[in-house]
């Protein structure tokens, strides 16, 4: 979730608990006015993309149940966690064209145990994203595609110090997606990744399948290498198959000073 400054929500939950929402239901964003004005297309645009508005977005909030519902369109982000603790999504449909600037299908960030499970999730942008303040998230059984995969971070933007831990996403479908399995660091960020698992995937014509990429930068030339950066550690990744269409299906561009991942 980049290039987009947060102004507004079409639907906000804000410090609830214990709260049940189930289908069948539909929530259409009607986000193509927004697509045409964003930041990708028309960077020359005074304002472009200012204003653009998260669909759904549960803030604080906590023991949150959310089933059966499909959410289509999203100006951005379709679903927003944010400082939430204990959550479950399951057999959701989230849906944009695939050209749909900074439509992240969920994105997590200062959030803890939280469960997406038995859904269909095709975007413009990453199908789940995690950011910082992370720990204990479970993802299942979830078919990406369109969009660019399931991504950690971008972390340690500006220097920031980024903690995010116990990440697990198994049984994992990408179809046609830009990036499969991703983890990106600024190069001037601090903190640690640590304790990810990527099982069971299977890859259909995905780019850049497998990339861990701890020289990230939104713009070139504006991250100066440090001396610190942000540590990657027990990545494991098993079972992982299918096509690529990038010739090197397996990335890890790793920092020269910090420990470098592990895999299997």
């Amino acid at each position: 979730m980049e290039g987009v400054q947060r102004c507004c929500e079409f639907i906000e939950f804000e410090s609830v608990t214990g709260l049940h929402i189930t289908g069948v239901g539909l929530i259409n964003g009607r986000g193509k006015g927004w697509w045409d004005i964003s930041c990708r297309y028309h960077p020359k645009l005074l304002d472009c993309g200012k204003g653009a508005p998260t669909t759904l977005r549960f803030h604080k909030s906590n023991d949150i149940h959310m089933s059966q519902i499909k959410i289509v369109n999203s100006p951005q982000t379709h679903i927003l966690l944010l400082g939430c603790n204990g959550v479950e999504l399951q057999d959701l449909s989230i849906i944009s064209s695939g050209v749909s600037p900074n439509t992240d299908g969920i994105h997590i960030q200062q959030s803890n145990h939280i469960f997406i499970n038995n859904s269909f999730i095709g975007v413009g942008d990453d199908c789940v994203s995690i950011g910082d303040g992370i720990t204990d998230i479970n993802i299942t059984y979830v078919n990406c595609g369109p969009g660019q995969g399931i991504s950690i971070g971008s972390l340690g933007l500006d220097g920031t110090v980024s903690n995010v831990s116990n990440i697990r996403a198994r049984h994992i479908l990408f179809n046609g997606t830009q990036n499969g399995a991703r983890i990106k660091t600024y190069q001037t960020g601090r903190g640690q990744v640590q304790n990810i698992e990527f099982t069971d995937v299977t890859f259909i014509d995905a780019g850049n399948p497998i990339i861990i990429d701890q020289h990230y930068c939104g713009a070139p030339n504006a991250c100066p290498p440090t001396k610190v950066g942000v540590k990657i550690s027990n990545v494991l990744y098993s079972e992982m198959h299918g096509t690529s269409t990038s010739d090197v299906a397996l990335n890890f561009n790793c920092s020269e000073n910090v420990v470098a991942p592990t895999s299997s």
